[in-house]
């Protein structure tokens, strides 16, 4: 294992920068995975295989999670009675529903 791979510490800067981003990540295992690459930031040769492949795994899903378009989206609705010129009971009712979507 190179100890000072550029791709390596490029790719624990980027994590950490994603991770501080991304509002939507449950702070719980954004915490979790901060402690992580801070861990292996500070000494590689003490990650087995398994931590190698969680810390890629979430490299990988950070990632790829940003080529999820983001998609809002709305709806309004509005009652409006008018009454007639005439005064008896046959108001007019109008009904105007809107929806939007925005990806």
């Amino acid at each position: 294992m190179d100890l000072n791979q550029p791709s390596r510490l490029q790719s624990y800067a980027q994590l950490k920068l994603l991770m501080s981003l991304d509002a939507s990540l449950d702070a719980e295992f954004r915490d979790d995975i901060s402690d992580r690459v801070e861990a292996a930031t500070l000494n590689p040769l003490q990650n087995d295989a398994q931590v190698e492949l969680k810390l890629a795994r979430a490299q990988y899903g950070i990632q790829k999670s940003a080529l999820w378009p983001t998609v809002a989206l709305d709806g309004s609705g509005t009652r409006q009675r008018t009454s007639t010129e005439s005064g008896d009971a046959d108001d007019i009712v109008s009904t105007i529903y809107r929806a939007g979507l925005a990806i």
